[in-house]
């Protein structure tokens, strides 16, 4: 695996990550304007482990260990959390920009808990690796020769 294949290999998380942050920005927003300010970071708070941990499992379960890179899937759940938590914090960063500009958004501060799409990235991972010791999953093999 080269560089540039092992860079594709992490594309699925933008491609997750957008739909995923659009809909819970939306619903937040919406709770936000009826119910109360809380409401948008309880809904972060529920939506982003109900929905990230199972796809972030369904991603790295069965890839075994990276001879090269020497990581296994929690280590890729942790990596991939890191990407989700950064994607979401210069997401809200910018869309803060452009709330800001709105009349009926003027004084509220958008915040949400940045740490839970570190978690449940690492949840994830950690999930796909108790599926891969348990032998649920394409099996690893390591040896010069096939037998």
């Amino acid at each position: 695996m080269n560089n540039i294949s092992a860079a594709r290999s992490w594309l699925w998380i933008l491609k997750y990550w957008t739909p995923i942050y659009l809909i819970l920005t939306v619903t937040g927003l919406f709770s936000m304007q009826f119910f109360s300010h809380n409401a948008y970071s309880l809904v972060f708070l529920i939506g982003i482990p109900v929905l990230v941990v199972p796809i972030t499992y369904q991603k790295l379960v069965g890839g075994g260990c990276s001879l090269k890179y020497r990581i296994c899937a929690l280590v890729r759940g942790m990596l991939a959390g890191v990407l989700f938590l950064a994607l979401a914090y210069t997401a809200n960063l910018v869309l803060q920009i452009i709330l800001a500009q709105l009349s009926f958004l003027e004084n509220q501060v958008l915040t949400q808990p940045y740490e839970i799409w570190f978690f449940s990235g690492a949840i994830g991972g950690f999930l796909a690796r108790i599926a891969e010791v348990r032998g649920q999953s394409m099996p690893v093999q390591v040896g010069i020769g096939r037998e």
